[in-house]
């Protein structure tokens, strides 16, 4: 029995990300960029069968 549960609900898009003060993602920066390109998706299945 693993410990870990894979979250059912959609992650959300940097963009969709509602910042408190109206502060905006700069969707041009090179972390938001490298962050987009990322398979968090495979990565997080792999995880969880190591589990």
């Amino acid at each position: 029995m693993s410990i870990y549960k894979k979250n059912q609900n959609k992650q959300l898009n940097l963009t969709d990300f509602n910042q408190p003060m109206g502060l905006k993602i700069d969707t041009e920066n090179k972390w938001i960029k490298k962050a987009e390109m990322i398979p968090w998706n495979k990565i997080e299945d792999k995880y969880a069968t190591l589990l």
